[in-house]
């Protein structure tokens, strides 16, 4: 009997860590990790789920201009409630604002995005397709008021390392 109380003792701890370092991140995380971009090592931000992130040039702090049917092939990334949090070394660039989109995530006040042909964590298919988007990374310097920097940003050929590649084929105005 005691071994069991030890036991069932023990895992509900550890399910209550788990718990609480899951409702910390509250999905709220942006991540980064290295991928190839332009040919040299980068520092790309993610999504909690590991989904690249991207900027738009039109934008500018706390303003988005991909709406409508721009925000459906480019959707931004949305937070619920609370603050993002990511790594030290970007977590001071994090923030949310409220615009056009709902509560969207900046970084060093560029609003960021997904693109909806990455499908899996480590695509960059939105790398090098449009000449207004890049994928962000930890160096994106901070944004103008008149509209983004491009530079800490990438819009030519890129690979995660795992095989992806940028490039869908799909052309359009944006």
């Amino acid at each position: 009997m005691k071994r069991t109380t030890i036991t069932m003792l023990a895992a509900a701890t550890a399910t209550l860590a788990i718990s609480v370092a899951l409702a910390a991140s509250g999905g709220n995380a942006v991540q980064t990790r290295q991928a190839t971009v332009n040919g040299k090592p980068e520092t790309i931000l993610t999504t909690s789920k590991g989904m690249s992130l991207y900027y738009f040039d039109k934008d500018s702090p706390d303003t988005s201009t991909c709406t409508g049917r721009c925000a459906k092939l480019w959707p931004a990334y949305i937070l619920k409630s609370g603050q993002p949090t990511g790594p030290s070394s970007i977590a001071k660039g994090l923030k949310v604002f409220q615009g056009a989109n709902g509560r969207q995530v900046e970084y060093h006040g560029h609003p960021l995005y997904t693109y909806v042909q990455d499908q899996k964590p480590g695509d960059l298919k939105g790398v090098g397709i449009f000449p207004t988007w890049h994928v962000a990374t930890a160096s994106l310097p901070a944004a103008s008021a008149s509209g983004s920097s491009s530079a800490g940003g990438s819009s030519s050929s890129a690979s995660s390392g795992n095989g992806s590649s940028s490039g869908s084929g799909y052309s359009s105005g944006y």
